[in-house]
């Protein structure tokens, strides 16, 4: 045996592709209300109701998704990350 237990053979690394997580598809539209804060949209503190289209479509493990938000604090058409939680599937829209 090796210094540790391990064995002096080297062993592969089994690499795999993470799963998607079919409830954020690209292109999906949600209506998202709510404090900026609370959603984990960084550089805003401001209340947000507008509509929330997915860009990129989220690993099962990711906690944040890409969208883009049609309306927020005189901007429009603003991609951020944006918490899984914010984005339920009751409030999707398309």
């Amino acid at each position: 045996m090796a210094i540790g237990g391990m064995h002096p053979v080297a062993h592969k690394k089994h690499w795999h592709i993470p799963a998607k997580d079919v409830r954020y598809p690209e292109g999906a539209i949600f209506s998202v209300s709510g404090d900026a804060s609370a959603m984990w949209i960084k550089d805003y503190n401001v209340r947000v109701s507008t509509n929330a289209e997915v860009i990129q479509q989220p690993n099962r493990t990711d906690k944040k998704v890409m969208v883009r938000l049609d309306y927020i604090d005189h901007d429009s058409n603003v991609f951020v990350y944006i918490k899984k939680d914010a984005l339920k599937e009751a409030n999707r829209v398309k």
